[in-house]
């Protein structure tokens, strides 16, 4: 996989497990109770609960079939995934990475990128943080004016990349912030 070699690569961990769950064409109401993808969520939570696997981040990237979808509805259904995962794969301390997908098959929805970058935004880098603006690669990186192709994958990696280190070092300033705030607070 390309994104783990390069996170090995930049010593951005010792090991990489994924656990691909991607079901192709789902909206994000999919994956919620009733969803068509939401056995093959449970599945994997089960998974990863059983045998108590922690991922240090949760990588999002879905949004073409919400295009059209208003942000609100969007956000509130993200929200009740995010806290679905949570709960059945006792994933509290995980990190998520929200890639913005609003563009396919020469449709580009300007709200439900705004709608993804806002999650992304709405905990000041305690859980969320932005990823990817996939909607930046041209057809040349698709193979379907929708889809990547490896050209595409390939340049996912490095972006998704590219995401994970702003991750960590927003993690990192927020933690040496919140140090910062609770010293100043104690009298010496």
């Amino acid at each position: 996989m390309p994104l783990g070699r390069i996170i090995l690569n930049n010593k951005l961990a010792d090991e990489v497990t994924f656990m691909p769950i991607g079901v192709g064409a789902t909206t994000v109401n999919d994956w919620l109770p009733n969803g068509r993808a939401y056995p093959k969520l449970q599945k994997a939570m089960s998974v990863i609960k059983s045998k108590q696997i922690k991922f240090d981040y949760i990588f999002w990237h879905q949004g073409s079939s919400d295009i059209g979808t208003p942000s609100s509805i969007y956000q509130k259904r993200f929200n009740s995934f995010a806290s679905q995962v949570i709960k059945l794969g006792d994933l509290r301390s995980s990190k998520w990475i929200i890639a913005r997908h609003s563009k396919c098959f020469g449709q580009v929805d300007e709200k439900l990128w705004k709608a993804q970058t806002d999650i992304a935004r709405m905990d000041d880098h305690i859980r969320f943080f932005i990823g990817p603006d996939t909607n930046s690669l041209g057809d040349e990186y698709r193979f379907d004016t929708c889809h990547l192709n490896q050209q595409g994958q390939e340049k996912m990696a490095t972006l998704w990349l590219e995401s994970l280190k702003n991750a960590k070092k927003n993690e990192n300033a927020f933690r040496k912030e919140t140090m910062l705030n609770i010293f100043s607070k104690i009298n010496f």
